[in-house]
């Protein structure tokens, strides 16, 4: 877990998770999908890790100290489109791959930078 990121949060997110794994993402956004309440910004700064390569100018930073960044949501985007478009994975995998970008893009859209 971080415990400090380089943004202000929406005052409307899921409380602080016990820890920051598969299970506690999917939870969060499983609540995000039924509630509309955005993830909390370690679930945010998680999804990022899993997409985030040396070549990212904006998953890597958020995923690292949450910066945000103004290449964040076009790759959020680019992700979302190249898994909509790929054929070639299990279609369930696919679905929650997009729903956990879409949650991080909704999260991205209530945060503001420091």
């Amino acid at each position: 877990m971080r415990k400090h990121w380089d943004h202000h949060a929406s005052d409307t997110t899921q409380p602080t998770p016990e820890d920051n794994g598969s299970a506690d993402v999917e939870a969060q956004v499983g609540v995000w999908v039924s509630t509309g309440v955005l993830i909390h910004a370690e679930i945010a700064m998680e999804i990022a890790a899993w997409w985030h390569a040396p070549r990212s100018e904006g998953f890597t930073p958020f995923s690292h100290k949450g910066t945000v960044t103004p290449e964040l949501v076009p790759e959020i985007r680019s992700e979302i489109k190249w898994l909509a478009a790929d054929s070639t994975e299990d279609s369930e995998a696919i679905r929650t791959n997009i729903r956990d970008l879409c949650a991080l893009w909704a999260y991205v859209d209530g945060a503001t930078p420091c």
